[in-house]
């Protein structure tokens, strides 16, 4: 198994890891380095398997979790969720896995339908036949390849090149098939709306999975009950189309972000025709994102139904469109007069560093957070009215919304100066968040599923050791 030495995971851990200021399981920052490192691979390991159903080892989010069909021993349950195992690849590529995240990362892209997506859920030739996940393959293989050597320097490439270049091969046309049924199956009119439907069921004569309505396409967005989805739109007019009537910013950002990383990795592997026309794609739907999801009245990017009129729930999927800042004209948003930076700051500093919002402090050190939302990025804006009550996507914690939200900050703060409090945003919420999964880590050495936003939670408020919560803590090594 490659690995890396702990000493060697990038330094800005210590930049990111200060005590949690309220003498509460604080120690120092050498202290919370060691404590997050040994808690995020003990997240990895606990949860990794072998099945004689997949052609490699796996790192399923949880040992709970199970679609296997009568297994011959109860060992043998597990299954494959789509951006979790994408995301259990990325904290294993981190800590230096290495073997395991590349193992991880085909089984679970070879986990693809014969109608050509990564399914929600997949385990031993049982999969979601009617809808996908968040589509972040092609970012994670990217970065499982650029931490790990690295591309060659220039195509065409050295056949002594001794990186993962071939883990690329071996999936970028999957990837691909995936990228162009997303775009054949869910994109409304330049961005995506989430669906559900199996063509495979019809063809059966009625035989398969297609539950083909509103909570299934709850299912694909990966965030199953959030206050975003309340409602039955999908029963209207978009019957026969299986989708919402409900442009979605978090998925449209994502699959541009896909496109976009498509885009790179053909180029690296000199396929450079194709790598023009993902990029243009990716481009394309990044135009349309800020020009039409953009809310005035809300300062931030929202959904949108189909009739025009904005969706103002609030989440972290309101931050995924800073992936693609880089990637759309930089004078305007709908034709107004703002600049982009302009509502960029606004949006952070009227949501993100809100203390009745989404609770980030500034300088990461919990200043003016209240205790019933302390810890930072709730998964709904702590002042909507479903907050209070929380439960599942509906006021936790969680680890691959903080995950994103991280990557969209980074992506934002590389595009200039006028993105500074974007860096600042990147480094604040590393910090509160490593002092999140610490706080569960060392009380009772659990890697949470979510995590209640309160200041004070006794446990878990999920499944107690679940490899994606391990993502809050690692964004301090990132």
């Amino acid at each position: 198994m490659k690995r890396r030495a702990a000493a060697s995971i990038p330094a800005a851990a210590d930049e990111s890891s200060p005590s949690s200021g309220d003498g509460e399981g604080s120690g120092a920052q050498g202290d919370d380095f060691l404590d997050t490192y040994f808690g995020v691979s003990a997240a990895v390991m606990w949860n990794l398997v072998y099945t004689p159903a997949e052609e490699g080892p796996v790192v399923p989010v949880s040992r709970g979790w199970n679609k296997v069909l009568d297994p011959v021993v109860d060992d043998f349950q597990y299954v494959i969720f789509e951006w979790d195992n994408f995301f259990a690849s990325l904290v294993s590529s981190t800590l230096g896995y290495t073997d395991i995240a590349v193992s991880n990362i085909i089984q679970t892209v070879k986990s693809i339908t014969a109608a050509g997506f990564v399914p929600n859920y997949s385990a031993a030739g049982i999969k979601s036949e009617d809808r996908t996940e968040p589509p972040i393959g092609a970012k994670v293989l990217e970065a499982l390849i650029e931490g790990n050597g690295g591309f060659s320097s220039s195509p065409p490439r050295s056949s002594s090149s001794s990186g993962l270049e071939w883990v690329a091969e071996l999936l970028v046309d999957d990837l691909i098939r995936w990228n162009e049924w997303m775009f054949d199956n869910r994109q409304k009119e330049g961005l995506i709306a989430l669906g559900s439907y199996s063509i495979e069921k019809v063809l059966n004569k009625g035989q398969g999975a297609d539950d083909n309505n509103m909570q299934a396409a709850r299912f694909e967005s990966g965030l199953d009950n959030s206050p975003m989805y309340d409602g039955e739109d999908f029963y209207n007019s978009s019957k026969e189309a299986h989708t919402m009537e409900l442009w979605d910013v978090g998925f449209s950002s994502l699959f541009a972000a896909d496109s976009l990383a498509l885009g790179r990795i053909l180029t690296r592997i000199n396929r450079t025709t194709e790598a023009r026309f993902f990029t243009e794609r990716g481009e394309a739907m990044a135009r349309e994102i800020y020009a039409r999801l953009w809310d005035d009245q809300s300062e931030a990017f929202v959904n949108r139904f189909f009739n025009g009129s904005f969706n103002r729930r609030v989440t972290p999927t309101s931050f995924y469109p800073l992936l693609l800042v880089g990637h759309v004209p930089t004078e305007t948003m709908d034709g107004g007069s703002s600049s982009i930076g302009r509502n960029i700051n606004q949006l952070l500093h009227s949501w993100f560093f809100n203390a009745s919002r989404f609770c980030v402090a500034p300088d990461g050190d919990f200043v003016k957070n209240n205790d019933t939302c302390y810890w930072g990025l709730p998964s709904i804006s702590a002042d909507d009215p479903a907050f209070p009550a929380l439960g599942y996507w509906r006021g936790f914690v969680w680890g691959p919304m903080a995950q994103i939200v991280f990557w969209a900050l980074e992506a934002a703060a590389k595009t200039g100066p006028e993105f500074a409090s974007a860096r600042r945003a990147k480094i604040a919420l590393a910090k509160q968040h490593q002092q999140l999964m610490l706080s569960q880590w060392r009380k009772h050495r659990h890697i949470c599923e979510n995590y209640s936003p309160h200041k004070v939670a006794d446990d878990c408020t999920g499944d107690p050791f679940y490899t994606w919560g391990a993502l809050t803590g690692l964004l301090s090594f990132q």
